[in-house]
């Protein structure tokens, strides 16, 4: 992903903080509804994590024309940050004039494209926002890369330690 895709969507997460008025742990699924998605779960043993399908056409079989569904298996943590992802795909790769079903899954094994590596750009920077992370990091001091750091900001974020760790590697590239 360039530099300047990046500004790009870090511009879109901050219109999207700007105009739904969001601070601090950010409710994913209250923004998800305020944009307006159905959030439910997956049937139990889904092959999936999660799940988004839009579409504009009038659907009988849909509670809502966009739904976005997560495996409910996963912990919260998990489950927070396929919600986001799912939106990046919606406020990244969604074009309403395309007049089609709009549908991305999240699997277990999947194949990294470009339009995933730009969700879980997006869900990162939404959850875990540069500036507010590198001012708990900052609190921690040498401590945040280690297993006790890790769990402080996993549970300050509400996110995974295995986003916490990428997060991690992308700000301070260690």
């Amino acid at each position: 992903m360039t530099l300047n895709r990046k500004k790009d969507i870090l511009e879109k997460i901050n219109a999207i903080v700007d105009r739904n008025v969001l601070k601090g742990n950010v409710d994913i699924v209250k923004l998800a509804i305020s944009n307006g998605f159905y959030v439910c779960k997956l049937k139990e043993g889904a092959d999936i994590k999660g799940v988004i399908l839009v579409d504009e056409r009038s659907s009988e079989c849909l509670p809502n024309n966009k739904v976005i569904a997560f495996k409910s298996e996963l912990s919260e943590k998990e489950n927070r940050f396929i919600i986001a992802h799912e939106l990046g795909h919606y406020f990244l790769h969604y074009k309403k004039d395309d007049n089609l079903p709009f549908v991305y899954t999240y699997h277990y094994e999947r194949t990294d494209t470009v339009a995933e590596e730009e969700a879980d750009f997006f869900a990162t920077n939404l959850l875990v926002p540069e500036q507010e992370y590198k001012n708990k990091c900052n609190e921690l001091g040498k401590l945040r890369a280690t297993e006790f750091g890790i769990q402080y900001l996993s549970d300050y974020f509400n996110v995974s330690d295995r986003c916490i760790r990428k997060r991690y590697i992308e700000i301070y590239g260690e």
